[in-house]
């Protein structure tokens, strides 16, 4: 481009220095013939010089496009890993919790079957002594308690969070970052970002699996304001909303009413 934009130059001095030629050789066809033909030079070089910026242009915009492309898909990467590593750190709660309590519960079973055992056998003795081994049903009670806790120990319960916060914090650490990426979308031009509620829902005021807060009923307007880490059994997500009346909360949407009405996609 440098050595067309010094040829448009040099020709450009040229015709204006022929200027004045004209007059002078306005009665010589051939020097006019050339000063014309000079011109019509001028003006080509100088549009294929515009054709060839336009080029330019169109290709850095083109290049920005996919330099965002490549960007939001680092981006988006980088969210759903975090977000991933989350989710395993909840399950992974769960199943604590859950290992704890069903260890406890059977435990408690245990202690009340052996208790029992202990003191009908107290009882007996107590009967066949005449009373005078009444002392053992008090004992028996005493042993099978012991008995039970000994082999219903579950230890200490699992200090893990229920929190979805807390589990993405924790993601966030353990890669090094302190907020969890910013990517922005395009809303699609078919999307709202209000919309009425498929089907009525309970509007929690934290991510949680059972129905607490007030029942909404089907068609409230809502706004989705960002998608949670909590997904339920049946693939619906907890999702931060925005109703009519400006109050929020969290409420369960599938992945599609998500995409398709999801303004601004952030956590």
């Amino acid at each position: 481009m440098g050595r067309g934009s010094t040829i448009v130059r040099i020709t450009l001095a040229a015709v204006l220095t022929c200027v004045a030629c004209k007059k002078a050789y306005a009665d010589n066809p051939a020097v006019l013939a050339q000063i014309q033909a000079l011109e019509r030079t001028q003006q080509q070089r100088r549009t294929e010089l515009e054709q060839v910026q336009a080029q330019i242009t169109t290709a850095q915009e083109q290049l920005r496009v996919e330099q965002e492309r490549v960007e939001q898909a680092r981006c988006d990467a980088s969210r759903t890993e975090v977000q991933a590593a989350a989710s395993r750190l909840a399950a992974d709660c769960l199943e604590l919790q859950l290992r704890h309590a069903q260890c406890t519960a059977a435990a408690a079973r245990a202690a009340a079957d052996n208790t029992m055992g202990g003191m009908l056998i107290g009882a007996a003795l107590a009967v066949l002594t005449g009373g005078a081994a009444a002392p053992l049903m008090a004992g028996g009670a005493m042993a099978g308690r012991t008995v039970a806790g000994a082999n219903g120990a579950c230890g200490i319960p699992p200090s893990c969070s229920l929190e979805a916060s807390d589990h993405v914090a924790t993601a966030l650490r353990e890669r090094g970052l302190e907020v969890l990426p910013s990517c922005s979308h395009e809303t699609p031009a078919r999307s709202s970002c209000s919309f009425r509620a498929p089907r009525q829902f309970y509007l929690r005021d934290h991510q949680a699996i059972e129905d607490i807060g007030p029942l909404m009923p089907a068609g409230t307007r809502i706004r989705i304001l960002r998608s949670g880490v909590l997904v339920r059994p049946d693939g619906l997500r907890a999702t931060h909303v925005r109703l009519g009346d400006r109050r929020q909360g969290w409420m369960f949407l599938s992945e599609d009413d998500i995409r398709t009405h999801r303004c601004v996609r952030e956590l």
